[in-house]
């Protein structure tokens, strides 16, 4: 197994955990800047969540629709996928994901097998 191709089953294994928040992840990361999701700026993230969480509650604000354990585990798997190369990161998406008109998105590396 080459090197490329071991680094794609590793971040299959982060997707297949849930393929929504791999999606919404990878977004996460992207508009914060890949180089900018470190650890400090990953359990900031969580403390704004929280806090936010127990402001609602206190001041009686409605329920979000997303609830804050799902957008923790979306900043986790972020910072998780922050941690392999930006160029490599590009490629398994251009390969794997589907993004508007890639018509070999959304494919998995055990579907070539």
């Amino acid at each position: 197994m080459t090197p490329r191709l071991k680094l794609f089953k590793e971040i299959d294994c982060i997707r297949e955990r849930d393929d929504v928040i791999f999606l919404s992840a990878i977004t996460s990361l992207f508009e914060s800047g890949h180089a900018n999701y470190t650890k400090e700026t990953k359990l900031k993230l969580i403390q704004n969540i929280v806090a936010e969480v127990k402001y609602d509650q206190t001041h009686g604000m409605p329920i979000n629709i997303i609830t804050p354990e799902y957008r923790i585990a979306i900043v986790e798997t972020a910072y998780e996928l922050s941690k392999y190369d930006i160029w490599n990161l590009l490629e398994y998406i251009k390969r794997y994901v589907i993004i508007s008109g890639n018509k070999n998105g959304n494919k998995r590396l055990s579907d070539f097998d």
